[in-house]
């Protein structure tokens, strides 16, 4: 794999009980050198919106965003703690810039329309997302409100106060997903270079698909290290398992030059990875480089493949195809939709299940919009949604309730679908339908989900 660029600025160690370990070791092989100059060029005094600023990538992303001075830098995040040390980590290292520390879930739309309007970001970067798998599949509500509506919320308000650019963070996962959390961050890539609304618009989207990040929190490096603190065991689910890893550095770098290359543009891009590497062989390394010998020192347990997960990863589905760009280690994958109209009933059809709380309408309707998914989420697939057992009415306009005899008897009284659901604003204090065009900001009427998805969405400028 060549190296092109400037060196890599910053790259992480793990701390084991043995000393430092470089990430090097790790991965054994050199981490990739990226030419950041055109992203540079691409942020330098731009107002730019990060979302997912808190977690192992967005935190990085901010870190490299922030050092080639942008005009504003929004640091938008749910959760308050992380926000609040990279907020005053880069108040610190970059005191000469403005830095907008947001919390805010990206699924509330009235607040993050406040966002919008007030600090009117030039360049959006999408990157929270929930991306544990299997704590998705056991989840599943969840998974789709934050990373499909949460990417319709995001992508909609772009294109409404003027965004020139949105770029999606999704994951190497959703080329072929078999699990809940692959197959929402594929519907979150189709929302954004398929729905009508957002592509008759000036914006221009693009996605960056990552491998599975080495040592970020949710990776398997921090639970083998605490595994090997505790003397062990080390765990490992199939001794067949093998993913695609990238460092931090490497995947904010990968991020931030997807966004600037003009091969990109209406894309998937995604990195020219090498062989897959061995979770197993991954485990014994660690072991090694800590001073002690797998299966004398440290025993290793193999725990079979947890729900959602494959034997292997993947980069691209058979339906996809890839080409390669002006940079040899980045590729692209075509962005190939035609059938807006058809993504906006079913995921009309998506919410209005997440609304009535309906998790096997969810997982069947993942399923329609993500035909190239795999076991064992295909199961699901049914191709009747019409055997689908939902009021529609009751979907949009019952807030649901918590007791469980209203719930038992709402469940008793379902109809068929036949139609994708009605899309009305409703007036919480009293469950009556509202007269409002659009959600009063502030107030306590709910997100009009009908409007994003409709045609010809209008500016706020």
């Amino acid at each position: 794999m060549s190296q092109l660029g400037r060196p890599v600025e910053r790259e992480s160690s793990i701390r084991l009980l043995s000393g430092n370990v470089r990430i090097e070791d790790l991965l054994g092989r050199a981490p990739l050198i990226l030419d950041r100059t055109a992203g540079r060029a691409d942020l330098h005094q731009r107002v730019i919106l990060l979302t997912g600023a808190a977690g192992s990538v967005g935190s990085e992303l901010a870190r490299q965003i922030a050092a080639v001075g942008p005009a504003r830098l929004v640091l938008l995040d749910q959760s308050e703690s992380d926000l609040y040390f990279i907020y005053l980590e880069l108040s610190a290292s970059h005191p000469g810039l403005e830095l907008v520390p947001v919390i805010c879930d990206v699924t509330n739309q009235s607040r993050l329309a406040q966002v919008y309007a007030q600090y009117r970001p030039q360049y959006v970067i999408h990157a929270a997302a929930y991306k544990h798998v299997p704590l998705m599949e056991s989840n599943v509500l969840e998974a789709v409100r934050n990373n499909v509506l949460g990417t319709l919320l995001v992508a909609t308000n772009a294109v409404r106060y003027g965004a020139g650019k949105v770029l999606l963070v999704s994951t190497n996962e959703a080329g072929r997903p078999s699990s809940v959390m692959a197959a929402t961050k594929r519907v979150a890539e189709r929302i954004i270079f398929g729905l009508p609304n957002l592509q008759r618009t000036g914006t221009d989207f693009r996605a960056v698909r990552l491998g599975n990040v080495l040592a970020s929190k949710g990776s398997v490096i921090p639970l083998f290290e605490r595994q090997l603190a505790a003397g062990g065991p080390v765990t490992v689910t199939h001794p067949q398992a093998q993913r695609y890893f990238i460092t931090i550095s490497e995947a904010a770098g990968l991020v931030l030059q997807a966004g600037s290359l003009p091969d990109t543009a209406g894309a998937i891009a995604m990195l020219e990875m090498d062989a897959p590497v061995r979770i197993l062989d991954l485990a014994e390394k660690l072991i090694r480089l800590s001073g002690r010998v797998p299966g004398r020192d440290i025993q290793i347990v193999f725990t079979g493949l947890r729900p959602g997960e494959k034997l292997t990863g993947e980069q691209v589905s058979a339906l996809e195809e890839t080409l390669p760009t002006s940079e040899e280690n980045i590729r692209v994958s075509p962005a190939s939709e035609t059938a807006g109209a058809e993504l906006a009933q079913k995921l009309s059809r998506l919410l209005a299940f997440l609304d009535a709380g309906d998790r096997e309408g969810l997982l069947i309707t993942l399923c329609e919009l993500v035909p190239e998914c795999g076991q064992p989420l295909r199961g699901y697939h049914t191709g009747a949604v019409a055997s689908l057992q939902v009021d529609a009415k009751m979907s949009w306009t019952v807030l649901v309730d918590s007791a469980d005899s209203v719930w038992h008897e709402r469940q008793r009284r379902r109809s068929c679908m036949t139609e994708s659901p009605p899309l009305r604003l409703i007036d919480r204090r009293d469950g009556q339908v509202c007269r409002r065009k659009t959600p009063r900001v502030g107030g306590r009427r709910r997100t009009d989900f009908g409007a994003l998805l409709a045609a010809g969405a209008g500016s706020s400028q």
